[in-house]
């Protein structure tokens, strides 16, 4: 065999100590040059991939297809991170003007705009990594305030005319478990609280207008709970829009209950669905093969998407949310081994499995689904407030009536990393018009919102152990807040 010549050995070494300087400082470097707007991470793209193609055509044993796609991969998150998805914005743009000619007419707010001591800091300050400080942010075009605007850059705004769309009381799609007004939850300033952006002013929801641009098109919601929470949240703001609410029922039949993993709410008048579809882990689960370990109770089927994807696919607007359930507790602990190429891999992690679930779902997009019909949103982790132990040892947060008004005090828990996962798979498909719904920051402030005690209407005594819950949100909420940025995403999308 060719020996490598010592000049090639000591360009590969310097090619490698190079990556693993990339890798670390100056992905830091980068990072703060990104949040500056700087084009310097576009100035490394360009000089150092063509280096590594020229060295790997000279010689592939100086720079492996591994190294290369290695840097390449490094390179795109910097890069797409400091164009902050304005790509995406543009394809989205054109995309969404094809979804439909009628405008969605938004009316941005006019409140007071003044920052006082209600207000919260800005959330540009994400502290856990250099990574996470340009994965946790996406930019948007809001064309009806300013050139640029980053909705998910800004501060919660403390407004005591600041009223739900809709009552509980009033709205049958909402769990039992998120009705924390009915359930005995007696404070009311956790809904007080508006989002407000940096750069623009959000647009009012318009409720009817939403269904007018929904006429004759499904919107799907695919994921967990949370996913859920967030579909009811916006059920209830759409049926505030129609007088006769016999209108509006499930497709089916079927009884609206969490129990359901499919539900599809009709909305007569306008000929449209907004379904659900539970689906926590994206990809199929399974049982066992036949002839493993004992301690295998059930699989997770990594490369396999979930049975009911064929039925999303030819959704209008599919949104998607995933992360909570890829935990050692909810897999690995309870029996749950991932599965890959028909064979169980026992030593598999967590974190690698839903990396290699999250790549299942890219392909999926890329054969599946025509994106020229279909805008994709991916929304970000929904950080839990667990103090003093998890769910099940103690956590609580019940004493939290207030947002928290300093992001020093946010936990490593707020900060998934689950999110530069989803992160990396959205910029891997960028043309494929595929946009970040990022409300993991924003919500990271919002301790107050929680159900906690009061998801059920047994009277909470709080000298006994209960368990709390500390992850969904109450109704109406936070995902009131989500629903009226992906307004906002979509009022941009249908705007020039």
């Amino acid at each position: 065999m060719k020996k490598t010549s010592g000049a090639k050995v000591g360009l590969r070494s310097s090619v490698e100590s190079g990556l693993s300087v990339l890798s670390a400082k100056t992905l830091s470097q980068l990072a703060s040059c990104a949040q500056n707007r700087s084009s310097y991470a576009l100035i490394v793209s360009v000089a150092v991939v063509p280096i590594l193609f020229c060295c790997a055509y000279f010689d592939s044993r100086i720079v492996s297809a591994e190294l290369l796609l290695q840097t390449a991969n490094r390179l795109l998150l910097v890069h797409t991170s400091t164009l902050n998805l304005s790509f995406i914005r543009h394809k989205n743009e054109a995309h969404f003007r094809q979804f439909g000619e009628r405008s969605w007419a938004p009316e941005p707010f006019q409140g007071e705009q003044t920052v006082t001591n209600n207000d919260l800091e800005s959330g540009s300050s994400y502290q856990n990594s250099s990574i996470n400080s340009i994965l946790e942010k996406a930019s948007l075009n809001y064309s009806g305030e300013t050139k640029d605007c980053d909705l998910f850059d800004g501060r919660w705004i403390k407004d005591d005319k600041f009223h739900p769309s809709y009552s509980p009381e009033g709205c049958p799609f909402i769990d039992k478990g998120f009705r924390c007004k009915q359930n005995g939850r007696t404070d009311s300033e956790y809904f007080k609280w508006r989002w407000q952006p940096r750069g623009c002013n959000i647009p009012r929801f318009d409720a009817r207008a939403m269904l007018v641009n929904l006429r004759g098109r499904r919107m799907v919601f695919v994921g967990d709970s949370l996913g859920r929470n967030q579909w009811e949240s916006l059920l209830c703001m759409l049926a505030e829009a129609v007088a006769n609410k016999s209108a509006i029922y499930e497709a089916n039949g079927n009884p609206i209950t969490k129990r359901k993993g499919f539900l599809s709410i009709r909305f007569d008048d306008y000929n449209c669905t907004v379904e659900y579809y539970r689906a926590p882990f994206l990809v199929r689960r399974a049982a066992a093969p036949a002839g493993s370990p004992e301690k295998v109770k059930s699989v997770l089927l990594v490369d396999a998407m979930h049975s009911t994807s064929p039925k999303w696919r030819s959704a209008d607007v599919l949104i998607f949310n995933a992360g909570h359930w890829w935990t050692h507790e909810k897999t690995l602990k309870c029996g749950w081994y991932f599965q890959e190429g028909g064979r169980v891999v026992e030593d598999m992690k967590v974190e690698s499995a839903f990396r290699r679930a999250m790549r299942t779902w890219g392909e999926w997009v890329k054969s599946q689904v025509d994106t020229n019909k279909t805008h994709i949103l991916f929304r970000g982790y929904s950080p839990p407030h667990f103090r003093d132990g998890d769910w099940n040892i103690g956590g609580k947060c019940h004493h939290h009536t207030e947002p928290i008004f300093n992001s020093s005090n946010i936990s490593i828990q707020e900060l998934p990393w689950t999110n530069e996962i989803i992160f990396h798979e959205v910029a891997l498909n960028i043309e494929k018009r595929i946009t970040f719904l990022n409300i993991t920051h924003l919500t990271s402030y919002r301790q107050d919102g929680h159900p906690s005690l009061w998801y059920t209407k047994k009277e909470p005594k709080i000298n006994i152990q209960m368990i709390e819950d500390c992850s969904h949100w109450c109704l109406p909420g936070v995902p009131d807040i989500w629903n009226e940025l992906l307004y906002t995403i979509l009022s941009n999308d249908v705007h020039d």
